[in-house]
């Protein structure tokens, strides 16, 4: 099995379809997901807890081998009337 710790937004949002094209692939590994913030995330790497891990840049990392795997643009909707400098 391979023990995956992932972020509240990687399991919502890139994780569903990810994960299901992954397993229909590969139908013989098992991954066991757990759900965490990010700081948990790379803890739980760190320690052995998990195999791999989904988390946001922006906790610690250090020691980890990491890979930007997605990325996220903000988007500000405004009307069209809204004056943008």
């Amino acid at each position: 099995a391979v023990r995956l710790a992932c972020n509240t937004a990687a399991m919502s949002e890139y994780l569903p379809d990810a994960l299901a094209g992954f397993m229909a692939r590969h139908p013989g590994i098992d991954v066991e997901l757990d759900e965490c913030p990010s700081a948990e995330v790379a803890r739980k790497v760190r320690a052995g807890a998990a195999d791999l891990g989904i988390a946001a840049d922006t906790v610690d990392l250090a020691g980890l081998a990491c890979l930007t795997a997605l990325t996220a643009m903000p988007v500000w909707p405004a009307r069209p009337a809204w004056p943008l400098p």
